[in-house]
């Protein structure tokens, strides 16, 4: 079976699936002059519909993601040299209070 996902977000860096499969996160190289609204996306896997492009709002693109063990989080590998960490429930909001800093990206500066 062959999906199309009706969205524009860039050159796709890393996917991520949450909730055992039935959505995932796509981290994409989308960053605009002032933010990144599609940087980070939740999608619907089986219809293909966006649930969020809003939960990233800083201009850096994501590299990596991952998911926590106790799989209410995820965490984004930033082009900042930092790792941020967002929620897998709507509305998917991003965890301001914690941040994880010096973390370079491999072959970036």
């Amino acid at each position: 079976r062959c999906f199309s996902y009706k969205d524009k977000f860039g050159q796709v860096q890393d996917l991520l699936f949450i909730k055992h499969g039935q959505e995932f996160v796509s981290s994409s190289d989308l960053v605009s002059r002032d933010s990144a609204d599609r940087s980070i996306m939740i999608w619907d896997l089986r219809t293909g519909t966006v649930l969020s492009n809003q939960i990233f709002q800083e201009r850096y693109m994501c590299t990596r993601l991952k998911l926590h063990p106790n799989d209410t989080t995820f965490m984004a590998q930033t082009h900042a040299d930092y790792v941020a960490m967002f929620s897998t429930t709507a509305p998917y909001k991003m965890d301001k209070s914690k941040r994880y800093e010096g973390h370079k990206v491999q072959g970036h500066n």
